[in-house]
């Protein structure tokens, strides 16, 4: 009954903060499609112990909608962090991200963003808090968007010593400032995910997580769209 009651909390978590998320709009685009997420992270304590608290990260991701007719986006995202204590990182890194949408040119997009994480543990749970500021050039265009984004992770075993467990997230994501590119300030987009991870050998620390992304994005200009996402990701940390 404990364990039933742990994955219900995790669920109803990011299901009202989904919930909370969304503006009332009649209007909605929906779309279902799939995202495929590489990772790593760690730190350098292998080349110098000097160097434990410097972290790298590095993600690369491939996304994909029928509305797109197959490939829809794709990014490469490194970074550079410093551990200021036990769980609590900053970070410095860049995005280069390619985005094809039917009827219009492909566009190319470089960030540069400041971050911070906190990795909590409460009893069997962990969780990760992130903080992120992005800055957003677009290419053949002058202004430069700022975001913000804020996101919580929360993972709990199925039981006790299990490889398997229930993960989920929420994202937020806030434009801070209006663009010639067609970007209004205020809520841009929710993120809510559920699903399963194997964490197939600890001693190496790689990780597969599969399960259900529900994407809203926010268009003052046209109809609010909702993707419904299967998202697989390999992580190593």
């Amino acid at each position: 009954m404990k364990l039933r009651s742990a994955h219900r909390r995790v669920f109803s978590a990011v299901f009202f903060l989904t919930l909370a998320a969304f503006p009332a709009r009649s209007e909605l685009v929906q779309d279902a499609g799939g995202w495929v997420v590489v990772s790593a992270t760690g730190d350098f304590e292998r080349v110098s112990p000097k160097l434990t608290h410097l972290k790298y990260w590095f993600d690369s991701q491939v996304r994909f909608l029928d509305d797109s007719d197959g490939y829809n986006q794709s990014l490469i995202r490194p970074a550079l962090g410093w551990g200021i204590f036990d769980g609590v990182a900053v970070w410095l890194g860049y995005t280069w991200m390619q985005t094809d949408n039917p009827g219009v040119p492909s566009t190319n997009e470089h960030q540069v963003w400041e971050q911070l994480t906190w990795s909590i543990s409460l009893g069997s749970f962990t969780g990760l808090w992130r903080t992120r500021l992005e800055q957003r050039f677009r290419v053949k265009s002058e202004d430069v968007g700022l975001r913000l984004r804020q996101r919580f992770e929360v993972a709990h075993p199925l039981y006790r010593g299990s490889a398997f467990s229930i993960a989920a997230y929420a994202e937020m994501f806030f434009h801070l400032k209006d663009t010639d590119w067609g970007i209004d300030d205020g809520f841009g987009q929710n993120r809510a995910f559920i699903g399963v991870a194997w964490n197939l050998a600890p001693e190496l620390g790689s990780t597969i997580e599969l399960g259900y992304l529900n994407q809203y994005i926010d268009r003052p200009k046209h109809p609010n769209r909702m993707n419904h996402l299967v998202r697989l990701s390999v992580a190593f940390h």
